[in-house]
């Protein structure tokens, strides 16, 4: 029986050079998932706007994950089959795990009024400066800002305990907080995870055996890596790998650069292990 093979992706540092935004580097393995017919789902940070913007320029049609998987975005008629608990908008079957972001602000305001860690998060931001913060265009930056599930935060203290001490406050709260490649993030009682296993479960109604691959390089995508098959830590922009995802998968396998580099010779691996190429 043919094995069919999904892949769900980290898009910053991982897809993505942290530095420039560039895939350039994976073109050719994107044609090739296209010649094989195989899933490449973004699970990420980033917003429905960012995604659509990069599904454009990859050519991609399939379902993604928005707001650190408080969003599964399914186009409509992608599975022959009703999307349970899915509402229809603009051409996609919607399914909201995570909070409001009006819930996740006013939740970041008080954990950080009451533990006096002062924070500055995306919607305290100008365009400009989440565009400078993150090396983006306005255009890019004004994507960015049109936050639903997630908002993005950095700390403004120093001092050794903040960050341990904001985070409790939040999950006192019942939030979550977790740590992305470039900020940590507030959410709901979502995770990369739970939105993966979805679309996991759907896939499964289709087609079979299913392989399932994917890959990250932060704290906030270790939920998804734990969901898979197969699991590849992308090393960071210093050479190094997240240690609390070290932590919590040993064995995890470790792809030997940054970035879209270390995304295509993991992923080549991989074609090559399960004889796709």
């Amino acid at each position: 029986m043919k094995k069919q093979l999904i892949i769900f992706t980290d898009l910053d540092g991982t897809f993505l050079d942290y530095d420039t935004h560039s895939f350039s580097a994976l073109e050719h393995l994107l044609i090739r998932l296209r010649e094989l017919d195989v899933p490449l789902i973004f699970c990420t940070s980033k917003t429905r706007a960012e995604i659509e913007t990069l599904r454009q320029k990859c050519h991609n049609p399939h379902p993604f994950i928005s707001g650190n998987g408080g969003g599964v975005f399914i186009p409509k008629g992608y599975f022959p089959f009703p999307i349970e608990g899915g509402i229809s908008q603009d051409g996609y079957e919607v399914i909201r795990l995570g909070a409001s972001y009006v819930e996740l602000v006013e939740a970041l305001r008080e954990a950080s009024a009451t533990t006096k860690v002062p924070v500055r998060s995306f919607n305290d931001m100008t365009i400009e400066e989440v565009a400078l913060k993150c090396n983006f265009s306005e255009k890019e930056a004004r994507f960015a800002k049109q936050r639903e599930f997630d908002e993005p935060f950095y700390l403004l203290s120093k001092e050794a305990e903040a960050e341990k001490r904001l985070c409790e406050a939040i999950r006192e709260l019942g939030y979550h907080c977790t740590r992305g490649t470039r900020f940590f993030h507030i959410l709901g009682k979502s995770d990369k995870g739970k939105a993966a296993n979805l679309l996991i479960s759907f896939f499964g109604r289709i087609k079979s055996p299913l392989i399932t691959i994917s890959l990250g390089d932060s704290l906030n995508d270790l939920p998804m890596l734990r969901k898979t098959d197969y699991a590849v830590l992308v090393q960071k922009s210093n050479g190094g790998y997240d240690e609390e995802v070290l932590k919590a998968m040993p064995d995890i396998t470790l792809a030997p650069a940054p970035g879209p580099q270390g995304w295509a010779y993991a992923l080549s691996h991989f074609l090559e292990k399960f004889a796709f190429d």
